[in-house]
């Protein structure tokens, strides 16, 4: 779990750092679809990933301004759910009856369906 977390932190705090020129213009590596995990492209600026049957594979580049931006975001949405939390769940739990009912169940199914297709037009 401890090196979990150390890999996570060097990660994120390598997101941010700027991209080596080099890599901007050739990958750094090559890797399997199966090998490409977070924790694997995290060490690279950029990375070819092969597609799981290997007949193509995607350029993955890292960018810091998006992911600094991502964090923002992130940061963002987390605050205004802590602060919002309780009212949120008041409304979740007064509309607990409504979302559980037979008839929204039905609602959710129906629209699932695929639609038959009139007989009458073929």
């Amino acid at each position: 779990m401890v090196g979990k977390l150390i890999t996570a932190a060097l990660g994120t705090v390598r997101q941010v750092r700027p991209v080596r020129g080099l890599a901007q213009r050739h990958p750094e590596a090559w890797l399997a679809a199966m090998d490409a995990r977070w924790w694997m492209l995290s060490q690279f600026d950029s990375a070819i990933v092969s597609t799981a049957d290997g007949t193509s594979a995607s350029w993955y580049q890292r960018d810091p301004a998006r992911a600094r931006e991502l964090m923002r975001r992130t940061i963002a949405i987390h605050q205004r759910m802590y602060i919002e939390w309780e009212a949120l769940a008041a409304r979740y739990r007064s509309a607990l009856p409504e979302i559980t009912s037979p008839h929204a169940w039905e609602k959710t199914f129906e629209s699932a369906r695929p639609s038959d297709p009139d007989p009458e037009s073929t």
